[in-house]
């Protein structure tokens, strides 16, 4: 049996000496169909600036699954810097990324939460307007057995 992942089969790695051509690739990657990409840090002539890069391009494409890498050279990587950079470098990037994933899951809840639907129940004639969470809450508890509402009584959200 298979196992399950949340992250998508093909990762692509992108390093480029400045942000604009990382930035340019990464969306013309996006443009292709992909969704995992790296952002190797460490070919960058500043790092520090690849923070605000994922930063920007997050918020344009917020459902890209991004990993930061900022490899030393004893890890085939281009950074020179002091481990404590490395640290600050990947800190940074860590903050930002957990910054966007907390950023999203709080506007998808504000858009779940103000959208409405109209569900039917029994009849084509009882339709009323309840909000995403209510409608799942009811689905689910008729499954388990614990709602049942009457037959002539409406339901009020």
């Amino acid at each position: 049996m298979g196992q399950k992942t949340i992250f998508p089969t093909v990762c692509i790695a992108l390093g480029f000496p400045d942000v604009e051509s990382l930035l340019a690739h990464a969306r013309a990657e996006y443009d292709s169909g992909e969704r995992f990409l790296e952002f190797r840090l460490d070919y960058l002539a500043s790092p520090e600036r690849g923070v605000a890069a994922l930063r920007k391009f997050l918020t344009r494409y917020p459902d890209c699954t991004i990993l930061a890498t900022c490899r030393r050279r004893q890890n085939q990587g281009r950074f020179t810097g002091s481990i404590e950079e490395q640290i600050k470098i990947l800190e940074a990037a860590r903050l930002a990324l957990a910054e966007h994933r907390l950023w999203t899951s709080r506007l998808r809840a504000r858009k779940t939460a103000r959208t409405t639907w109209r569900i039917c129940v029994r009849r084509p004639t009882w339709c009323f307007p309840i909000t995403i969470t209510e409608a799942l809450r009811r689905v689910s508890s008729r499954y388990c057995g614990a709602w049942r509402p009457s037959r002539r009584t409406p339901i009020k959200s």
